[in-house]
């Protein structure tokens, strides 16, 4: 008799299912809508006195709602790091990362957008030069962020 067929063989059979609705919701969910949010700041930004005055664009409104996105992003980032309770940085936190980047980046915009003794490349075409480069620059970092850590 072989020693195959002295002992059985034994299998084990798991199955796992996991909840993809609810992490969206609670992690990525507030990064798209932060980023639509900011857009939307950016594309208020101008210098023709009717939209100003329609939409009451100054520096200092730009700076209270990039801090109010801060301070929502602030709290998803903690929710999901007690979440995780990871102890080294994951790729979702990279996300919340360029965001907190991205709004820095608006927030200096907006403060040499309305500034008058400086005339920069903000100053063309009503701020186009970042209107337009916004989705292409969050996109392109998160693609790379994307491929540099899974490629």
């Amino acid at each position: 008799m072989s020693r195959k067929q002295e002992f059985p063989e034994l299998y084990f059979n798991i199955d796992l299912k996991r909840n993809f609705l609810g992490p969206f919701i609670a992690d990525i969910i507030p990064l798209i809508i932060v980023s639509l949010l900011l857009f939307i700041v950016l594309m208020t930004m101008t210098r023709d006195k009717e939209e100003i005055e329609a939409y009451g664009f100054n520096a200092s409104s730009v700076l209270g709602y990039c801090s109010g996105l801060f301070f929502v992003l602030i709290i998803s980032h903690v929710f999901l790091r007690d979440k995780l309770a990871a102890q080294s940085l994951i790729y979702l936190e990279t996300l919340y990362f360029i965001m907190y980047f991205m709004i820095l980046i608006i927030s200096i915009n907006s403060i040499l957008f309305s500034s008058q003794r400086l005339r920069t490349l903000f100053h063309i075409r009503d701020n186009s030069l970042m209107k337009l480069l916004y989705w292409p620059l969050i996109l392109g970092v998160f693609l790379l962020k994307t491929l540099i850590e899974f490629y």
